[in-house]
């Protein structure tokens, strides 16, 4: 799979794909019905699969989530997005020049990739303060390709949203979260010189059971920091090398104490 990091300023020359479009971070239960939706068209019109996403976050932009945390850092949403069959990632540079367009120039711009099928969930925004939605891209004459509009994925009757995932790890459920992600919650630790480094949700404070680069282990948290014995000590690396190296940190349980 091939990440192709693309603003508005230049031409791009792409192969004709089928793509689905959002943020996805965590790359839930949800996100991947949209995604095994685009492989499907992708497959059956002999066009390549693709994924178009924005760096950054664009609520970032926007100001309602400014440094706030995610479920997975890009390089692991690429990863999930390779195991899960894709061919190719749009990274859209998100700025003050892709948030102030239209929905019209939006969807010109999405022609521009050469998009043949277009999948979207039924609340996608997009646009100028979010002024276009499904409906938009729906109706529009615009366009110059398809559009596949995805109902929501439920759980016990509730949207399976990654806010409600990261309220969820928050509060230490990483059970539930599992669930709803589809996977165990995850996050990549970044190691230079006894420093770590986390840009993902912390679970609440308390005990883990899980693993560190598939060695099982009891992941404690006090005060957000973590302390693994033999590697971690409220935070700070005690582990052999101390040069920048990443771990893989699992949470499998919360366990009561």
């Amino acid at each position: 799979m091939r990440v192709y990091r693309i603003g508005i300023s230049r031409k791009h020359h792409f192969k004709p794909a089928a793509a689905c479009i959002g943020y996805f971070d965590g790359i839930h239960t949800g996100h991947r019905k949209l995604i095994n939706k685009a492989i499907e068209l992708a497959e059956k019109n002999d066009l390549e699969s693709c994924v178009i996403t924005f760096e950054p976050d664009p609520s970032e932009i926007y100001g309602s989530r400014k440094n706030a945390g995610h479920l997975l850092t890009y390089e692991m949403k690429y990863e999930f997005l390779s195991e899960l069959g894709v061919d190719r990632v749009y990274a859209i540079q998100f700025d003050e020049n892709i948030s102030r367009m239209t929905p019209e120039a939006f969807i010109n711009y999405l022609n521009s990739l050469n998009i043949r099928e277009l999948v979207c969930g039924f609340d996608f925004t997009f646009g100028h303060k979010g002024q276009g939605n499904a409906d938009t891209l729906v109706n529009s004459g615009l366009r110059e390709f398809n559009v596949s509009v995805i109902d929501s994925v439920t759980f016990e009757n509730r949207k399976i949203s990654s806010r409600d995932i990261a309220e969820t790890i928050l509060e230490g459920n990483v059970k539930m979260a599992e669930i709803l992600l589809g996977y165990p919650y995850r996050i990549r630790v970044v190691i230079q010189n006894e420093k770590v480094m986390i840009r993902q949700y912390v679970p609440a404070d308390g005990k883990y059971k899980g693993t560190v680069d598939d060695r099982d282990c009891t992941i404690e948290i006090k005060d957000g920091l973590l302390s693994i014995e033999g590697i971690m000590l409220n935070g700070i690396y005690i582990g052999k090398d101390c040069k920048k190296h990443y771990l893989t940190v699992v949470f499998n349980e919360h366990v009561i104490i």
